[in-house]
This record gives C-alpha cells, structure tokens and sequence, in this order.
C-alpha cells in the first residue's frame, strides 16, 4: 500500500513538473513574440519619427494608430491629441468629412486611391497628395 502511494505522488508530483515546465516554455515564447512586436513597433516608429514627410496609420475604424510629430506640428496638434482619435476629432468638420469618405472608398473598393487634400497647418494651407 505504502509503495502504491508513493508511485502516486511520484506520478501526481511528475505530471505537477511537466505542466510547470509546458506553462514556463509557453511563457517563453509568448514573451519572445512580445519581445518581436516591440522591435518592429520600434523601427516603424524610427522610420515614420525621421522622416521629412507626415506619416500617420489608421485602425478600420478611423482611429489614428499613428502619427509621426511632422504630422503633429503641422497640425498644431500632440500625439495625446492625435492618437486613437479620428479625423473628427483632430480636424475641421468638412475636411474630416472629406478624408473619411475618402477612407471609406478605399475600403469599400480594396484597391488603393490618390487623392489631393487641402489642409489648413500651422506653415498655412497645404495640398497633401495621399495614396490611400
């Protein structure tokens, strides 16, 4: 009786060790996974901060996921002001209403557009080519 019990706890505290070691290799590689997404959240966010050009991401919702501070400055704006808010938000009426059909046309249609968008900035009103 006695050896059947510590064949039992052997087993349980065995099965105990191999779950621990399962949830530690899967703790592993999810870290590695989160490790990767910050390096290319990282460079993309090196990329877009040293470019001339104003470089901005959006969610399918219209929400800003990035924006780089060229776009910030020239839209008088802060990345807290920009970042998860859609163009209603971050500018006029009539032009958030113009970008955002716009927006919905390219995904509407899956296929890229260009269109010319006239903006008021801080440097004045520019026309901005936009591949969308």
């Amino acid at each position: 009786t006695l050896s059947g019990l510590l064949a039992m706890v052997v087993a349980i505290a065995g099965a105990f060790l191999v779950r621990q070691h399962q949830q530690l290799l899967f703790s592993f590689q999810e870290r590695e996974a989160q490790a990767e997404k910050l390096r290319a959240r990282e460079l993309l966010h090196s990329i877009a901060e040293s470019s001339g050009d104003v470089i901005y991401a959006k969610d399918r919702e219209g929400r800003y996921l990035l924006f780089n501070q060229k776009g910030t400055r020239l839209l008088g704006k802060s990345p807290p002001e920009v970042i998860g808010h859609d163009d209603m938000t971050v500018l006029s009426p009539e032009l958030a209403e113009i970008i955002m059909a716009n927006d919905r046309k390219v995904m509407e249609e899956n296929r890229t557009h260009t269109f010319q968008e006239d903006v008021t900035t801080t440097a004045g009103k520019i026309t901005f080519p936009r591949a969308s």
